[in-house]
């Protein structure tokens, strides 16, 4: 009995994860990123001496994690050859590219905003971006204005942030001219941060900044990347309909302009997101293939010990046969243990599922249409498991009382 509702249970709870997985693999294929982002190509800039001595987490500064000076100017150089290169759109380098992972923060917010969503603060996605990158990924400024030359210097301390960060942060308030700091989450919460202020001076249009399954709002800060020199950075460009096709002569002008550069990740910047969508559609098949394991196994076990009942209470449903008692609840006194279990999985799946949904990081909001799908599916699942008394039922229903008793001798 344990196994049977175990099994059951746990491929009820199953299907709608396996679903999920599906969906988030699906979604994140269907990524908006707000530009032809399959037209442009794009590449990570590594260090190559250090890289291969040390791994890829190099190239900068141990204690302020900016970039060397020696690795800003190679990537400045690899820019400058790209721009110069026909057939070579718009150059930009960033920090993190739309679509891809982007570094999470907490900040702290002067004046009113909303209820903080950690002990810390605000957490949000962040990217130091050249000043190209606003017009390569074609996101116009909505309000306030975009990055100019004086604020990629160290000592300017400026953002621009996008529509999801005014409305779950600021609550809708006017951001122009608010500060923020980020908090060193490595603090303890009531210690007082110490950096600086940042001022936002724009809003740009909304892009993709996090692509995974929590499906979270793209809460999102932009800085100038001259004034933080982050490690390592990407570099994006629009070459046409075929940008692999200049993967080559792209490898050509790095080894040219800065041999101590190395390429990572040469791809169209629609794959930024190939790294999630890889996981969840990897996720969806294991799935898939686990839960098809358990529901074979469920309704084998159902069946067999239906089976071996009906074998060994020949005699019986033959005698209750020839004392004239109903069919139907010959069976039903017969079956109603895998009733009870097959039941008793379904509810206990159920909640496994309820426990699911509610989690907040899904974003998931129970309503009455969602019950009523769950209630039917829930119901359709009871009716799979069902099935596999079929057989056996049909066997208990065809026995003859003569044969029956001839049967047991």
């Amino acid at each position: 009995t344990t196994v049977i509702v175990t099994q059951v249970a746990v491929t009820v709870a199953f299907v709608p994860i396996i679903a999920w997985a599906g969906t988030v693999a699906a979604d994140v294929a269907r990524t908006d990123f707000g530009y032809p982002a399959e037209e442009y190509l794009m590449a990570e800039l590594l260090d190559g001496d250090r890289a291969t001595a040390r791994g890829e987490s190099l190239g900068y500064d141990p204690e302020g994690r900016a970039a060397t000076p020696e690795y800003a100017a190679a990537w400045a150089e690899v820019k400058r050859a790209l721009e110069s290169e026909p057939g070579v759109g718009t150059v930009t380098v960033a920090e993190r590219l739309p679509g891809g992972p982007h570094p999470s923060a907490a900040i702290s917010i002067e004046g009113p905003a909303a209820p903080r969503r950690s002990r810390f603060g605000h957490i949000v996605r962040t990217a130091a971006v050249d000043i190209d990158f606003f017009d390569v990924v074609r996101a116009r400024i909505t309000d306030g204005r975009a990055f100019g030359p004086a604020d990629h210097r160290p000592d300017q301390h400026v953002a621009i942030v996008n529509p999801d960060f005014v409305r779950l942060v600021l609550e809708d308030r006017n951001p122009l001219g608010r500060r923020f700091r980020f908090v060193d989450r490595t603090l303890g919460p009531d210690e007082p941060a110490s950096g600086p202020w940042y001022e936002i001076v724009g809003v740009m249009e909304q892009r993709p900044m996090y692509i995974d399954g929590d499906r979270d709002p793209h809460v999102g800060i932009y800085l100038p990347l001259g004034s933080v020199e982050r490690y390592p950075v990407q570099v994006a460009f629009r070459v046409g309909d075929d940008p692999t096709s200049f993967a080559p002569r792209l490898r050509a002008i790095v080894d040219d302009v800065a041999p101590d550069l190395v390429l990572r990740k040469v791809q169209p910047l629609d794959r930024t997101t190939w790294e999630v969508e890889t996981a969840f559609t990897g996720w969806f098949w294991g799935l898939l293939v686990a839960g098809g394991i358990g529901l074979l196994l469920a309704t084998a076990g159902i069946y067999s010990i239906m089976a071996f009942t009906v074998a060994r209470r020949t005699r019986e449903i033959g005698v209750r046969v020839a004392l004239g008692a109903d069919r139907g609840w010959i069976v039903w006194a017969i079956f109603r243990r895998a009733a009870k279990q097959v039941a008793l999985g379904v509810a206990i799946g159920g909640l496994l599922i309820a426990a699911f949904l509610v989690n907040p990081e899904l974003g998931y909001e129970p309503d009455a249409r969602g019950g009523a799908v769950l209630a039917g599916y829930l119901l359709a699942m009871t009716g799979v498991c069902a099935l596999a008394c079929i057989v056996p039922a049909r066997r208990a229903l065809a026995i003859e009382p003569t044969e029956a008793l001839r049967a047991e001798g």
